[in-house]
C-alpha cells in the first residue's frame, strides 16, 4: 500500500510510509472512514525501522543511518536507543496513526541495533535499543489508547514477555506463508505458545480440504489466508462446504481457547504419535479437548486423558463433535479415569467439548 508507485523496489516500499497515490489518490483516511462506517477496523503493515537512504526518512536524515543489512537490498535500520531518533519515531508514527485513522498497527521486522562490540560495554547498545523499542510502543499506546499493535516480527521473532505485554501476535510464524498444510507445525505452535501467551492467531488456508488441517489451526484467533497468486487457478479446488462447516465449528468453540491450558500428552513432533490438550473455562463450567492422531500412528485410541480443573461433584455433558451423542460424566470421573478417544482413520483430529450441567 505504501511508496511512490509500483516502480518502487521492495526496500523503497518498506521505507516509505505514504499511501501510494496511484492506488489511494485521496489518501488512506478515506479507506479507514469507509471501514469504520461498516463497523470494521483498518490494519496497515509497517516495518518501522526499515530505511532506504534514497527515500523519506533515510533521505531526510542520512546521519541516522547505521550499518547496512543484507535484506534484499540496501537496508538500514534506525536506532531506538538514540533518544533523538526514538522521539522522532514516536512523533512520526503517532501522526500517521491519527491522520490515517488506523485501528491496528501491524509491526513487522526484527530488532536491528548498531554494532555492540565495544570492549567493556558489550551488550550496552542492545540494552538501550530495546529500552527505546519498548518506549516507542508505550508512547503509541498512550497517544492512541484504542490502538492495537500487531506484533508480526518476521513471523514470531519478537515473542518476548515485554513485547507481548504491549501487543498481540496475529501472525505467529512465517512458516504459514505458503498456504500448504503444516498441520503438525500448527499443533506444536499451539502446544508451546499456550503455556504463556493468552492471545495469538494461527493461520488456515482456503485450499485445505481436511478437518485434520483446519482443526490443527484452531486457536484463540484464526487468520484465513491464501496465496493470492494461486487463488484464481485453485478456486475450483476449494471445498466451500467444508470451509463453511469448519469456520462455523471454529466460531462455536473459539472462546474455549481463552481458558486455562493443560497439555494432556507430552510434546511430540513425530508422525507416529498422538498429541492432545485441554482448554478449561472454570467460570463457565465448560471447555474442550483436542486430540490428533498423526499419519503414521499405529494406535487408533488413546486412554486415560485425565482432565483438569473440573468440579468433582458436578455432572458434565461430554460431546464428541463428530459423533454428537452427548454423554453424562462426573467431574471426578473425568479427572480420575479420563477420556478414551478413538480415531479409526489417520491422520485424524478430534474435538470433545464438555459443559457442566446446572442442577
Amino acid at each position: 500500500w505504501s511508496g511512490t508507485s509500483a516502480a518502487d523496489n521492495w526496500i523503497q516500499m518498506l521505507s516509505n510510509r505514504q499511501a501510494r497515490p496511484d492506488l489511494y489518490p485521496r489518501g488512506m483516511k478515506e479507506v479507514s472512514d469507509a471501514a469504520h462506517q461498516r463497523h470494521m477496523k483498518l490494519q496497515l503493515w509497517f516495518v518501522p525501522h526499515c530505511i532506504d537512504p534514497s527515500v523519506e526518512i533515510g533521505k531526510e536524515h542520512p546521519e541516522w543511518l547505521g550499518e547496512p543489512y543484507d535484506f534484499s537490498g540496501n537496508y538500514y535500520s534506525l536506532d531506538h536507543g538514540d533518544p533523538k531518533v526514538n522521539q522522532f519515531m514516536i512523533e512520526y508514527y503517532t501522526k500517521i496513526v491519527r491522520d490515517y485513522g488506523l485501528d491496528v498497527f501491524r509491526e513487522d521486522g526484527r530488532p536491528l541495533w548498531p554494532s555492540d562490540n565495544k570492549p567493556g560495554r558489550i551488550g550496552a547498545v542492545q540494552a538501550h535499543y530495546i529500552e527505546g523499542y519498548y518506549a516507542f510502543r508505550d508512547a503509541l499506546l498512550k497517544n492512541h489508547p484504542s490502538l492495537i499493535i500487531d506484533n508480526c516480527g518476521e513471523g514470531g521473532k519478537k515473542v518476548d514477555i515485554e513485547t507481548i505485554s504491549r501487543s498481540i501476535l496475529m501472525w505467529r510464524s512465517d512458516f504459514q506463508c505458503s498456504g500448504n498444510p503444516v498441520s503438525i507445525s500448527n499443533q506444536l505452535y499451539t502446544f508451546g505458545l499456550s503455556y504463556w501467551i493468552p492471545l495469538y492467531s494461527a493461520a488456515a488456508s482456503w485450499q485445505w480440504n481436511t478437518k485434520y488441517d483446519f482443526r490443527g489451526a484452531f486457536a484463540p484467533s484464526l487468520v484465513l489466508m491464501s496465496a493470492v497468486s494461486d487463488l484464481n487457478q485453485k478456486w475450483n479446488q476449494i471445498d466451500l462446504n467444508l470451509l463453511k462447516a469448519m469456520l462455523e465449528e471454529y466460531l462455536s468453540v473459539r472462546d474455549a481457547f481463552y481458558g486455562d491450558y493443560y497439555p494432556l500428552l507430552p510434546y511430540d513432533a513425530g508422525e507416529d504419535s498422538w498429541l492432545a490438550w485441554q482448554f478449561d473455562q472454570p467460570e463457565e463450567g465448560k471447555g474442550l479437548v483436542q486430540a490428533f492422531r498423526r499419519s503414521q500412528s499405529r494406535f487408533f485410541a488413546v486412554n486415560y486423558l485425565l482432565l483438569h480443573g473440573l468440579d468433582p461433584d458436578a455432572l458434565y455433558q461430554v460431546t464428541d463433535l463428530d459423533v454428537n451423542q452427548p454423554q453424562t460424566r462426573t467431574g471426578r470421573d473425568l479427572m480420575e479415569k479420563g477420556l478414551e478417544l478413538t480415531a479409526k482413520e489417520k491422520p485424524a483430529a478430534l474435538i470433545v467439548t464438555y459443559q457442566k450441567i446446572q442442577k
